[in-house]
């Protein structure tokens, strides 16, 4: 009887996790001193990632680089469809998704002493939305500062957002432009 339940639960898991394949992407040389070359294809991005920080790759094929004071980069993509649903009307263009996030980025669904400002911006080379926000997560002493820039190409979300605690922010900001300047979307 238990090799019968541990068959079904492999079973389970195996249906599961059909799919679920997680491209870990590749790491190469770049070329400029203190960064390397990070490809992954299921996202479709390439871009530069600084050497020494702690990188992992999620289910959902985000691409997150870590550092000791515990600032934080994440790379990812969507389609709008997945972000705001199929009957969102406001799912189409730059402006429509930047609507939709403003619509999400409030003190009831951030946090305490919230604060937000936004702006036009680039990302791969291509007009892009940057917000800026702060925040003080509930039972935290110190304030989170956020950057968020995203693109839209072919109702598919491209971002970078650049995470930190107040008194690392500035330090690793530098990091987080030269991410966004060498942001690369492949051509499928």
């Amino acid at each position: 009887m238990k090799s019968l339940k541990f068959l079904f639960t492999v079973l389970a898991l195996s249906v599961a996790l059909n799919g679920c394949y997680v491209d870990r992407g590749k790491v190469s040389e770049s070329g400029i001193d203190g960064y390397q070359q990070y490809t992954n294809k299921t996202i479709n991005v390439s871009v530069l990632s600084p050497e020494g920080w702690k990188t992992e790759v999620t289910i959902g094929g985000e691409y997150i680089v870590t550092n000791p004071g515990k600032a934080q980069i994440i790379i990812a993509s969507s389609t709008l469809e997945q972000l705001m649903g199929k009957d969102n009307p406001e799912a189409t263009g730059l402006q429509g998704f930047v609507e939709y996030r403003s619509s999400q980025l409030s003190p009831e669904n951030i946090g305490l002493e919230f604060s937000i400002s936004g702006k036009k911006s680039k990302l791969a080379g291509q007009d892009a939305h940057q917000f800026e926000y702060s925040y003080r997560p509930e039972g935290s002493p110190k304030k989170q500062f956020v950057m968020e820039v995203f693109t839209i190409t072919n109702e598919k979300m491209y971002k970078l957002q650049y995470y930190a605690p107040e008194d690392t922010y500035q330090q690793f900001l530098e990091q987080a432009r030269i991410m966004q300047g060498s942001y690369k979307i492949l051509v499928n």
